[in-house]
């Protein structure tokens, strides 16, 4: 029969309508409750956050030789999209590698700063003489190569020399548009075409300059054992690297780093299929970072001197040009706040957020809660059901009402 009561007790909108406004006063606190609880979640996660950035951009464009003397790089400005979209996205993959972050880490330098980056637990690391081995490896290889670009310009100067002579030597002969080599030196002694003239100074030039032990010989050897010197320092230096590595330190400021900053070749909402028209000629760097205005003030600083330098050193040179040249195009990339009102707005949204959930949970509990009870709310309800008619009705009393008669009077 509690079945049948059930299923005969209908349930439509009216009647979840009604249930609500009895309970309205409830589901408003509720839903106030909610929504303050939502604010309060809100701003307590967001009191504190504050991101300091910027935007900036950088235009590379490849670079050729002046034609005049062949010394001088002309930047071409007018290349536009001269570079790929895989020479592009190579380069930006590069840019947002940990590789280039460490560059970032080393503020352009060759080696961290030594007890920096370790404590005392990881003191066997033994990073600090790592550093200090790798450095005066890399100051002598600098030192080689300071004398070798000594010895070079000497050789030069001596090749100088030989080359005046050698006009002065092969003048009025078929020599005398020919230039110098030891091949047409040997063909013209050989050849005995100079007519008497004499090639004691040509050869005391020629023997300075390209016999053994001469400036030529001096020359290639510096600058051999300057290449040598470099590669035994990029080999310590690799090697105390590979041991920061393994700091605590280097893992937090790797992450730190790399989630500051962001390279890209295309400007946001372009596609891959309009990449292809578009000009290819500009990386474009932002920059985030959470709570920590000074940190992103050095890193913007750091990026102006490392990223140029960079992208000139890795940069696929197009067919045709000598080199490349990046250049920072935008003045105005000061780091400031860039979530200002954000506490704010996050309240707002987790306030509503917060009291339409309230609200909606409190609906369903009070229409379960109705749903549930048994009893019957509905006279009416019990001739339909069990057949019998109905002999009386107790009234419900809901207030009393006094007055001057004797008999109270009942209000219903």
């Amino acid at each position: 029969m509690e079945e049948r009561m059930q299923v005969d007790d209908g349930f439509n909108l009216v009647d979840l309508i009604k249930i609500l406004l009895n309970k309205i006063k409830l589901l408003i606190i509720v839903v106030l409750c909610g929504g303050l609880a939502g604010a309060a979640l809100a701003i307590w996660n967001t009191i504190d956050v504050n991101y300091y950035g910027t935007t900036m951009e950088f235009y590379i464009n490849p670079e050729s030789k002046d034609a005049a003397d062949g010394t001088e790089n002309i930047s071409q400005y007018g290349i536009y999209g001269a570079y790929s979209v895989p020479v592009m996205d190579a380069m930006v993959r590069l840019l947002n590698s940990d590789s280039f972050t460490e560059r970032l880490m080393l503020k352009g330098k060759p080696l961290p700063e030594k007890g920096f980056w370790t404590n005392a637990n990881e003191a066997t690391l033994g990073l600090d003489a790592k550093i200090d081995e790798a450095q005066a490896k890399i100051d002598a290889a600098a030192a080689a190569k300071t004398l070798a670009d000594a010895k070079r310009v000497q050789a030069e100067q001596d090749l100088s020399v030989l080359q005046e002579e050698w006009k002065k030597f092969v003048a009025g002969s078929k020599y005398a548009n020919t230039s110098y080599s030891a091949a047409a030196y040997d063909k013209a002694i050989i050849d005995n075409e100079l007519n008497g003239v004499d090639a004691t100074d040509l050869n005391a030039a020629f023997v300075a300059y390209e016999s053994e032990g001469g400036s030529k010989e001096v020359s290639l050897a510096a600058l051999n054992g300057a290449k040598e010197a470099n590669n035994v320092a990029l080999a310590a230096r690799e090697d105390a690297l590979a041991v920061w590595a393994k700091t605590a330190k280097y893992k937090q400021a790797l992450g730190k780093y790399s989630s500051a900053v962001n390279f890209s070749y295309l400007e946001d909402g372009t596609t891959s299929t309009e990449s292809t028209n578009l000009a290819r000629s500009f990386v474009y760097v932002k920059i985030t970072v959470l709570n920590d205005e000074s940190f992103a003030k050095e890193l913007l600083e750091t990026i102006k001197i490392v990223v140029p330098t960079y992208i000139e050193e890795r940069m696929v040179v197009p067919t045709g040009y000598d080199s490349t040249n990046c250049q920072r195009i935008t003045r105005n990339d000061e780091i400031a706040m860039t979530n200002p009102g954000y506490t704010r707005k996050q309240a707002l949204i987790y306030g509503l957020a917060g009291a339409a959930f309230a609200g909606l949970v409190a609906c369903v509990i009070v229409i379960i809660a109705d749903r549930s009870n048994k009893c019957l709310r509905n006279y009416e309800i019990i001739p339909r059901n069990f057949n019998v008619p109905i002999l009386g009705v107790i009234p419900t009393i809901e207030e009393m009402v006094p007055t001057n008669d004797k008999n109270a009077e009942v209000k219903k």
